[in-house]
């Protein structure tokens, strides 16, 4: 008896096991009803990028091989690039009763938090390489030169950096704080007076205007009060790290990213794609 009884308990995690991986595996395949490509936007988040070899684990620095490959990838996979300017417009133009979007093309935005100076040694060559387009948030006191850089932390772009990139065309620069403080709900007041002092910084030391104000929140961490006062403070669009994409209903003030991680490859970040667009639908849609 106690034998049979340890069996069904193997049984039952085996299943469980199942359920959950196929749970995590979960695409757009398995939604109610059929979405494509063109009914959503993924927004890829990317962090600092080396020449050199890493392992492959939960970190958010890549190689700029692996970065080449992904751009690759989506190239070959019909994708096009645009920036967050171009999906701010395209937003305004989309139907919100619809959750899903009937864009005329494939499109990906490619952004990068924190301003790492590899940004600008590693990844603008890819950007006039592959005539693409990519989207910078910076921590603005880590602009100055008078910044200290830490013994740990990798370097810091410069104001000329970052115009000499936004002066091409293929980069705009955005707002991730003026420190990368994180929000504390008892210094709510403060983190917005920060963020706009951060936004301030840009203006005075960017030479290209931006036609939209965009702010990156640090580790993605927000709530709905801090929305509601961001864009009542002029952030048209503020960024999270929730892994979904954008759909027809995805407001500007809570915009999803995914995060690429180290040593994913081109065809692994398609399927991490799908998966973000299956939680996407999923919310609005029942299984079926």
């Amino acid at each position: 008896m106690i034998k049979k009884y340890v069996r069904c308990i193997f049984v039952l995690l085996a299943l469980v096991l199942s359920l959950s991986t196929q749970s995590f595996a979960a695409g757009t395949k398995n939604l109610k009803y059929k979405v494509t490509e063109y009914n959503y936007i993924p927004v890829l988040m990317y962090h600092h990028i080396t020449e050199n070899q890493i392992q492959t684990g939960d970190s958010t620095v890549v190689t700029q091989a692996q970065l080449e490959e992904n751009i690759r990838t989506l190239i070959d996979n019909g994708y096009t690039f645009i920036s967050l300017w171009d999906l701010y417009n395209i937003k305004q133009n989309t139907d919100w009763s619809s959750v899903r979007m009937t864009n005329s093309k494939k499109y990906v935005c490619l952004t990068f938090d924190d301003g790492y100076e590899s940004n600008y040694k590693l990844l603008y060559p890819l950007l006039k390489k592959y005539g693409i387009k990519a989207d910078i948030s910076v921590i603005t006191q880590r602009c100055y030169p008078s910044y200290q850089t830490k013994a740990e932390e990798n370097p810091k772009m410069t104001w000329d950096e970052l115009n000499e990139m936004a002066k091409s065309g293929r980069v705009q620069i955005y707002n991730h704080s003026i420190d990368h403080e994180k929000f504390n709900e008892n210094k709510g007041w403060q983190f917005i007076q920060k963020a706009i002092t951060a936004e301030d910084q840009l203006d005075w030391n960017l030479d290209v205007k931006r036609n939209i104000h965009v702010f990156t929140y640090p580790n993605g961490e927000t709530t709905p009060w801090l929305e509601k006062q961001m864009k009542k403070a002029g952030f048209n669009m503020q960024l999270t790290t929730e892994s979904k994409v954008v759909c027809g209903k995805t407001p500007l003030y809570n915009v999803p990213r995914i995060t690429v991680c180290s040593g994913e490859s081109g065809k692994e970040l398609l399927e991490k794609i799908d998966e973000a667009a299956y939680r996407t639908f999923a919310a609005y849609w029942k299984k079926r």
